[in-house]
């Protein structure tokens, strides 16, 4: 049983290894695949039928990275660190040190371009209480290749943003959230926090966290157009993070309570259901194979 268990093993570590590298033709048994991330670093392979840990590598704050081309990007302090999810090997990307204040608290890495690096920071005020705090964030670009940082948008609501290009969808001020593109703020396009843009840019999934419940919304860029696709009862109910397949179609959510383990909900977008439902999880980030593949 061992040995089976360690050939299964394998293969789904060349899955990953095939699929990050391109390999068009690797065929799979399930038509949802993810890669679990827990907070200490195990990854897991997971489908419909079976969930493969893999191997547990040495990550920062899980919670606030993403996942590109196969490496795992995060800030240990002030460098953005990029950890190979197959060798296990880290690179630092940037360091950050004289670049922002040493007052803020790097947040999320959100996006990456093709020649930024975005990410946003929250401004702690010191001797001010945790409660009086105003909790405004700001988010940064840092070009690949000068290393120059510079603000593209202050006095955002929420620290979650995310970009398609270099169109960056954030939350303003008051908790409406924009995007900003070339210097062009945009007007309002709906009340809500956590703004994931697909990766088609043609949809916008964002999270709205109420007292009674909270709701998950896509919205088209093109009808401006938005539907309800999920819905979670109780306040704080659902982990601030949206993952998209790389065709633009299914997000991935998850839902949170106080007395049980959160379950990850995969739900098609073409018609509003839940595609698969992945029970008691303990991920602090998800991600869809496929993006292992495209991203």
């Amino acid at each position: 049983m061992s040995t089976i268990n360690g050939i299964i093993k394998v293969h789904a570590v060349m899955l990953l290894v095939l699929l990050i590298i391109g390999c068009s033709n690797v065929q799979t048994t399930s038509d949802v695949e993810m890669l679990f991330i827990k907070c200490n670093g195990q990854l897991s392979y997971v489908n419909k039928d079976k969930e493969l840990e893999l191997k547990k590598l040495s990550l920062g704050d899980v919670a606030r990275g993403i996942l590109i081309k196969g490496e795992f990007l995060y800030f240990d302090e002030l460098t953005l660190v990029a950890t190979d999810i197959i060798t296990g090997k880290s690179r630092s990307v940037i360091n950050l040190t004289g670049k922002i204040g040493k007052e803020l608290n790097l947040w999320q890495v959100g996006h990456i371009s093709e020649n930024y690096y975005y990410f946003s920071a929250q401004k702690y005020e010191k001797n001010v209480p945790i409660n009086e705090q105003k909790n405004l964030s700001t988010i940064y670009k840092t070009n690949k290749v000068s290393g120059e940082t510079s603000v593209v948008v202050a006095n955002c609501s929420s620290p979650y943003f995310s970009g398609y290009g270099d169109k960056i969808y954030y939350v303003d001020e008051i908790g409406s959230i924009r995007h900003f593109d070339n210097g062009e703020i945009s007007n309002p396009i709906a009340k809500g926090d956590v703004p994931t843009v697909s990766p088609n840019g043609e949809k916008l999934a964002f999270s709205s966290f109420g007292l009674v419940n909270n709701k998950v919304y896509v919205y088209d860029l093109k009808s401006n157009a938005s539907d309800s696709v999920a819905d979670f009862f109780g306040p704080n109910s659902m982990y601030p993070i949206i993952r998209w397949s790389s065709n633009g179609v299914r997000v991935a959510v998850k839902s949170r309570s106080d007395i049980s383990v959160g379950s990850i909900y995969v739900i098609d977008t073409k018609d509003n259901k839940e595609a698969f439902s992945f029970k008691n999880k303990s991920a602090c980030n998800w991600f869809f194979v496929d993006d292992l593949k495209v991203n």
